[in-house]
């Protein structure tokens, strides 16, 4: 099957929705997403970004409080699937689902 004809299947990553069988950006969280990147490439602590976010009151896709074993499930993912995400990640906010 050709890459432009992909379908995206299964929970879409912290950042992202499912929009006709492609990911794209969730305004609600890709720039919470873009935030935990920068500051893990920044070299802060899974701790630090999560007293970051819960001090912000920035809640989870879930509507909880942030924890450590999230923020590196969500930095794994990102490693994992880099190639699928990155170019999502980083375009304009503009492509609302």
């Amino acid at each position: 099957m050709a890459a432009s004809r992909r379908q995206y299947v299964g929970t879409a990553p912290y950042g992202f929705c499912c929009l006709r069988g492609k990911l794209v950006a969730d305004p609600r969280e890709i720039e919470t997403l873009r935030l935990i990147l920068a500051r893990w490439q920044s070299g802060q602590s899974l701790s630090a970004i999560v007293g970051h976010l819960n001090r912000q009151r920035i809640k989870t896709r879930k509507g909880g409080v942030w924890k450590p074993a999230t923020i590196r499930a969500i930095v794994h993912r990102h490693k994992v699937q880099s190639d699928q995400l990155e170019d999502v990640l980083w375009e304009s906010n503009d492509s609302s689902p």
